[in-house]
């Protein structure tokens, strides 16, 4: 479903960067927690998303599906942003 719009590849690009780069500096831990909460996002996401793209489909031409992952990648940068804000600044 990403894959199709230049747009939500870019998004969810640099959601991975941030995921990832607050995966690097978790706990051994607190990794596991983190993963699985990922995929929950996923999975939700998915299940939200989903029916609204296989309404029309196609997906190019769902612009209530494109919407909806775009506002889910959104929200999650802002989970992960204010969840870890320490784990985001750059080390000195």
């Amino acid at each position: 479903m990403i894959c199709k719009s230049r747009e939500l590849r870019r998004a969810d690009g640099f959601l991975g960067k941030i995921y990832n780069g607050l995966y690097q500096k978790l706990f051994p831990q607190e990794k596991k927690s983190f993963r699985n909460g990922q995929r929950a996002w996923i999975e939700d996401r998915d299940a939200k998303c989903s029916p609204l793209i296989e309404a029309t489909l196609d997906f190019e031409k769902s612009w209530d599906g494109q919407k909806c992952v775009y506002t889910a990648i959104e929200d999650r940068f802002y989970e992960l942003l204010w969840g870890f804000p320490k784990l985001l600044v750059e080390d000195n």
